[in-house]
């Protein structure tokens, strides 16, 4: 690609190599000319002769390191924090004049810190000098206009700095100073040559071009231009170059750098007196060629033997193509290996590295013995690893020479830049300020960009590199084209002998080489395909084994295919697991009883559970191991006989294993002693020693006793199911057991209250709920399947009353538990709610009611729809009605409350309960009074609170909470055992009676 650029006139000047030699020259010839008080004077003038060379040194190293200008620089990603140039190969912005410096610098080629941005202040943004307030910055060359500068020149500047008024142009030095270091460095010319003058006016230089030295003040700024100046005498140069200074590649193929050395040949645009410019080679870029681990082109090293093999080693010379050549290998194999079978060959042993093939051997008096030795070098076309030829490619289109090629380990060849002769061709017309980017030649990459100089007539512009960036390709590592070393972790196919290694191709990519492996057989493998040991065998033919997998066994020998391909194929015949038979295994006991019988089971298994012969009374649960022999071994947890638990004359032994003697018994409770027994071989328990005796004067009977109203008479001890007599008004037919200490034990069946159920049936009856009648609870909706006391939920209580208004729940998570009698009262069940409701279908419209309620709350927790809480032991269920009445607790504090929908009106009645505490409540209600009692105490009462004449609605509705919708809300915590509802107030007598049933019924006393 052509691209147009705009040139300055053409130049001459000083290559960086010259600029630094001169200036160096003049620094110690300045030095050594000068002795005392001169020397203390000249200081000054010799420090800026030493930094101006430093200055040079450093930019010729950078531009050989990174191949392009400080500050112009393109990729800078080898330089952290820096900021790229434009990378067109001239410093022409203020930005690459200052990053100039910060890249010198980060590159460490410069003393000092600068940041790349500081353009006013010395020691931060540029480097101070020697003199006060003085620094260097970068011109650039437009800028500069005593003289006529090419556009590719540097051009670093001595001035003054003040960093309060962003000035950088202050005079610096006096002209007599300036007119000394311009005539040791340069032709003492202030417009003239490579130090140029700058100052103030006529107080630098004179009306007539030269230094005012008579100005004994600092006047003058200094320009040093280290590529690139004015001519001299202002004439054109004629010739083959016109720019002093113009450096470039060597255009010659014939002109490279010599073997073992890689870099190019620099030729520089040299003028005449005649003012005729020709290129002359003025420099080299030519550097010894490099192997890997730090060797120089000639460096020897030495390796150790790969493949098992013994000896003093690998010789190896970095040779000129940047590759360890090898010279001498002095490794052998170690002939001490044991081998079984004499006579048997083998193919097995890898050759040394660099070499191909195999080693035969043969087993001879039980050692492996080398009998013929086939390795031989890898070569590619004759020619030894890391040597290097003519490739026969071209170069580019844009380049002259030859590509070379080298020989890799894997016996391939590879495209190297080392040693290849590829230069530019700056051969063919072009106009000036073009440009045209010819990459790089086969081997290298990077970027190569030339420009088209401006000739002076009647010579014609010609092609120069402008930017040149191409390097060898390399692996990672730096290592050249052709280098190789051994593969970490690899292995050879199929498990065969050798070294795999791996070679740096010419793309810089590592790349694997395996003919070090042995080829020609199938190698010995340990993949047990087929559960054998397979040995090296030759291809396209059979293996033969006769060592098996730990844990099986062949009869004959095993057998498997080893392909053409030198692939293991199929197995033939494969070694056959061994096996532990079925039945029983001998144990190390003189019986055959306690043999315990195994499963069929592979070698090698262990703790294999076997079945004791349990016909014949043995216990136990054996464990056993199958060797790899096949053979049943280390039994443990025999089988056994086994004497029971048992008491026997006061004393308990525990089930123990027979055999054993002097077994401790456990005395009961109330005798003490020290007994043992042993247990015989049968599992009997005999030859008791010791007694367990009394801790006191036993009884001989059990006492007269009355026990939860039943009479039980004087009883020798140890004497069961004893009859009782229950006392008057209860009825039943008690059992207990005198035990042998005379305590009366294990009642059964006891004394009940004589229950008068007409006491309850007075007219007027409504419903009738009663717990302790288990004919009325059902496990089931339809009123079926008694619930057992202590376990089962209830789907239905069934109204006594005779009106058939059942109590049902279908919802199973929401049925009450019928409690256990022991949970009840008086020895009774009954219902418990937590979080539990049951349906009743009673709707009656009424002036006046009589409620009685036999309960207990477990816990108080309030719930409800809106901002009253309460918790409901009866009521109307669903939307309230305008007489819709509920039984319910209030919350504050626990009271119970009788709650009217149709006005919403509240009686909370004076008694507080409590937790735990069974109570009688009656509700009593007509037209005109409302009254409440507890146990037959009257707690409060007075003028109905509802609108007379006003009937009350009690149904359908719920025990247990309200359930509106989906909403289940004021639910009931407690145990409820008797609900009895009259459809009208009953009188105080009648009032009494249900109470006095109640109350004997449930063992609640009447207050």
């Amino acid at each position: 690609m052509i691209s147009r650029l705009k040139l300055f006139g053409s130049s001459r000047g000083f290559s960086f190599t010259e600029m630094s030699v001169v200036l160096a020259s003049v620094s110690a010839i300045v030095v050594m000319a000068l002795g005392g008080s001169a020397v203390l004077n000249k200081t000054k003038n010799n420090n800026v002769l030493s930094q101006i060379s430093k200055f040079s040194t450093a930019v010729e190293k950078f531009e050989k390191e990174y191949n392009a200008l400080p500050g112009d620089i393109a990729d800078v990603s080898s330089l952290p924090n820096a900021n790229p140039g434009n990378g067109n190969g001239v410093i022409d912005t203020e930005a690459e004049a200052i990053g100039f410096w910060h890249h010198l610098a980060i590159a460490g080629l410069l003393q000092g810190r600068y940041d790349g941005s500081s353009t006013y202040t010395p020691g931060k943004g540029v480097p101070s000098a020697n003199i006060e307030g003085g620094g260097y910055k970068v011109r650039l060359a437009g800028t500069i206009t005593s003289g006529n500068i090419s556009e590719q020149a540097i051009a670093i500047e001595l001035a003054g700095y003040n960093h309060l008024d962003s000035n950088n142009t202050l005079a610096i030095i006096t002209a007599e100073d300036a007119k000394s270091i311009d005539e040791k460095l340069d032709d003492g010319n202030p417009s003239k040559g490579i130090v140029l003058a700058d100052g103030n006016g006529t107080d630098c230089i004179n009306s007539d071009g030269k230094y005012n030295v008579s100005m004994k003040t600092a006047s003058c700024r200094l320009i040093f231009i280290i590529r690139g100046s004015k001519n001299i005498d202002m004439e054109p140069v004629t010739g083959s170059c016109n720019a002093l200074g113009l450096t470039r590649q060597k255009s010659d193929p014939s002109q490279t750098c010599p073997d073992g050395y890689e870099g190019s040949i620099i030729e520089t645009c040299r003028v005449n007196e005649d003012n005729v410019g020709s290129w002359e080679v003025m420099d080299s870029k030519c550097e010894e060629v490099k192997c890997s681990d730090g060797g120089l082109f000639g460096d020897t090293r030495r390796l150790g033997c790969i493949n098992n093999m013994v000896g003093s080693g690998i010789l190896q010379r970095c040779n000129e193509s940047g590759v360890w050549e090898i010279e001498n290998n002095d490794c052998s194999v170690k002939e001490s290996s044991p081998c079984q079978n004499n006579g048997e060959v083998r193919k097995t042993q890898a050759c040394g590295l660099g070499q191909e093939g195999y080693l035969l051997q043969t087993c001879t008096d039980n050692k492996w013995v080398n009998t013929d030795d086939s390795c031989s070098p890898t070569k590619c076309d004759f020619k030894d690893i890391g040597v290097s030829g003519n490739s026969g490619l071209s170069c580019g289109s844009d380049y002259i020479g030859t590509v070379k090629e080298v020989c890799t380990i894997s016996g391939g060849w590879e495209v190297t830049s080392v040693g290849s002769t590829c230069t530019p061709d700056y051969s063919g017309s072009c106009t000036a300020g073009d440009t045209k980017d010819i990459g790089c030649p086969r081997g290298k990459v990077g970027k190569h960009t030339l420009i088209c100089m401006d000739a002076q007539a009647p010579d014609t512009d010609y092609w120069t590199t402008l930017i040149d960036t191409c390097s060898p390709i390399t692996c990672d590592g730096g290592e050249s084209v052709g280098s190789y070393r051994v593969k970490e972790g690899a292995y050879c196919d199929n498990g065969s002998n050798g070294t795999i290694t791996e070679y740096c191709n010419d793309n810089g990519v590592w790349e694997t080489a395996s003919n070090n492996c042995t080829s020609g057989i199938c190698n010995a493998t340990n993949d047990l395909v087929g559960n054998a040991y397979w040995p090296a065998t030759p291809k396209n033919s059979i293996a033969h084994s006769d060592r098996c997998n730990e844990g099986y066994h062949v009869i004959g020998t095993a057998q498997r295919r080893c392909n053409a391909d030198e692939t293991w194929g199929d197995v033939i015949v494969p070694c056959e697991r061994i096996v532990c038979n079925a039945g029983k295994a001998v144990n190390s006991t003189a019986s055959t009883g306690d043999d315990a019988t195994y499963p069929q089971t592979f070698a090698g298994e262990d703790d294999i559970k076997g079945q004791c012969d349990t016909a014949n009374g043995y216990e136990g649960s054996p464990v056993a191991d199958c060797s790899i022999e096949g053979i049943w071994v280390n039994e443990r947890l025999s089988c056994r006989k086994f004497c029971p638990t048992k008491t026997i004359n006061n004393a308990t032994y525990d089930k123990t294993f027979s055999g054993k003697t002097g077994v401790n018994g456990k005395c009961d409770k109330g005798y003490s002693g020290f007994p043992t027994m042993d247990c015989d071989s049968d599992g009997n328990w005999v030859n008791q020693i010791g007694a367990c005796t009394p801790d006191y004067v036993p009884e001989t009977h059990c006492q007269v006793a009355v026990i939860n109203n039943a009479r039980y008479p004087k009883t020798p001890v140890s004497t069961n199911n004893i009859t009782g007599v229950c006392n008057e008004g209860y009825n039943g037919s008690p059992l207990m057991n005198c035990d042998k200490s005379g305590q009366w034990v294990n009642e059964r069946n006891a004394c009940v209250p004589n229950i008068d159920y007409d006491k309850v049936t007075i007219s007027d009856m409504v419903m009738w709920f009663d717990a302790q009648d288990g004919n009325t609870v059902f496990k089931n909706t339809n009123c079926t399947g008694k619930a057992n006391p202590g376990g089962d939920r209830i789907a239905c209580w069934k109204d006594k009353s005779g009106n058939n208004y059942h109590a049902k729940q279908s919802n199973t998570s929401l049925r009450p538990l019928y409690t256990s009698k022991s949970q009840g009262k008086n020895g009774y069940p009954t219902v418990r709610f937590n979080q539990n409701l049951l349906y009743y279908p009673y709707k009656s419209y009424t002036a006046g009611f009589s409620l009685f309620v036999m309960h207990k709350e477990n816990k108080y927790q309030y719930s409800g729809v809106d901002s009253s809480k309460y918790m409901t032991l009866i009521g109307s269920n669903g939307d309230v009605e305008e007489d819709s009445v509920w039984l319910t607790f209030d919350a504050s504090p626990s009271r119970l409350m009788l709650y009217r929908g149709k006005d919403k009106t509240r009686y909370v009645f004076g008694h507080q309960y409590r937790v735990g505490i069974h109570n009688i409540s009656v509700v009593s209600y007509d037209a005109n009074r409302i009254s409440y009692y507890r146990n037959s105490s009257y707690k409060g009462g007075g003028t109905n609170p509802a609108t007379k004449n006003k009937l009350t609605q009690w149904g359908p509705g719920g025990i247990g909470g309200w359930k509106v919708g989906s909403v289940f809300t004021e639910i009931y915590y407690g145990d409820i055992g008797e609900i009895v509802l009259y459809d009208n107030k009953l009188n105080n007598q009648e009032r009494n009676t249900v109470e006095t049933y109640l109350s004997d019924k449930w063992g609640i006393p009447l207050q």
